[in-house]
């Protein structure tokens, strides 16, 4: 399975200690705090699947702050940090490990990732979050992560997911955990296939590879919430990428086609600004005249920049169709003159 990588929202205290607030002996199993199945996107990329449901074996790292009254941002007195929330399917919610539990009074406000960065990860009412030092994708396709970060849950009591809440839970009498929502903090590149023209008549196509090459795998993320600039690429650290590998090849035509799940890696990259003759985009396919029965390869690189897509921004999903076009062989003929050749005189 890989792994899903979230930014925490740390705010306005450090988070440096831990507060752990032990149970009192009638404390019931209900005053636990748990988190409901974290809301993702439906881009995101779960367990290898995008848009799949938050899955059970992955678990998230929850800070959480204690305000006496209702805030309208973050900040407060530490509860605890950096606690890892696990699937409890007796709860059919993530749990805290080790546990912790609702105050009697007050309001608690958490902020989640998942698993732990070892990058030193801020947050402030003005710039947003922030990674304080460089984080790289990595250049294997295999091991593409979604990089994402947590809103804000704000002002969460006990009584507000208890079974008598109504408004919260209908009729469900279960207790109902705190709901977490997590933001794509990548781009997700996708791509598919066709023809420019139906050339079925005489010639037949399969698609083999694609290729994104000189791909910037390396940044700086800050949020700027003012400025909307969140990412600062690390110039010198690119890499390439095979967003689709099939060596049988697949069959297109007039039609775009979509690249199925099992050959198609999903490409999940830093948002960057696109420029000519930097990323570059390769796909190799062949040509068969003659029924399949032989196939001839061919290539062709060209620049991912173009007048659609200037750049890839966060939380954005791009879908390239990739259009192969072939020019109609022409004949030009021409007669050549005779040649005067003068023979000897013949007698008769």
């Amino acid at each position: 399975m890989k792994k899903l990588f979230f930014i925490a929202a740390i705010a306005g205290v450090a988070l440096a200690s831990c507060v752990k607030n032990e149970p009192a002996p009638s404390v019931t199993q209900q005053d636990e705090i748990t988190f409901l199945a974290p809301i993702v996107g439906p881009q995101t990329k779960v367990n290898g699947a995008i848009g799949a449901r938050y899955d059970t074996q992955e678990s998230f790292d929850v800070w959480c702050v204690h305000n006496v009254d209702d805030i309208q941002a973050w900040g407060g007195q530490v509860y605890f940090n950096d606690t890892k929330a696990e699937y409890d399917s007796q709860k059919d919610g993530w749990a805290l490990n080790p546990k912790y539990y609702w105050p009697a009074t007050g309001k608690l406000s958490f902020v989640a990732m998942s698993p732990s960065i070892s990058n030193e990860t801020t947050y402030d009412a003005t710039n947003g979050f922030k990674i304080t030092a460089a984080w790289s994708q990595g250049s294997d396709e295999n091991n593409i992560v979604d990089l994402m970060y947590s809103d804000e849950s704000l002002n969460n009591a006990k009584a507000e997911f208890d079974a008598d809440s109504e408004e919260k839970n209908g009729d469900n009498n279960s207790y109902k955990g705190v709901d977490i929502t997590f933001n794509h903090a990548l781009s997700y590149i996708v791509f598919k296939i066709k023809t420019t023209a139906d050339y079925s008549a005489t010639t037949t196509f399969k698609l083999n590879t694609i290729t994104l090459s000189n791909i910037y795998t390396t940044g700086t993320f800050t949020q700027n919430v003012t400025s909307g600039d969140n990412w600062t690429v690390s110039g010198n650290a690119v890499g390439t990428y095979v967003a689709y590998n099939n060596a049988e090849g697949l069959s297109f035509g007039s039609s775009a086609v979509e690249a199925p799940a099992e050959t198609t890696k999903e490409i999940i990259l830093l948002p960057q600004t696109l420029t000519a003759k930097a990323q570059q985009l390769k796909v190799n396919y062949q040509i068969s005249t003659d029924n399949g029965k032989t196939w001839i390869a061919q290539e062709q690189t060209v620049d991912v920049l173009n007048d659609s897509v200037t750049k890839w921004e966060m939380g954005k999903k791009y879908t390239y169709t990739l259009s192969i076009g072939m020019t109609e062989i022409l004949l030009d003929p021409a007669v050549a003159e005779w040649t005067d050749r003068t023979s000897s005189d013949i007698l008769i």
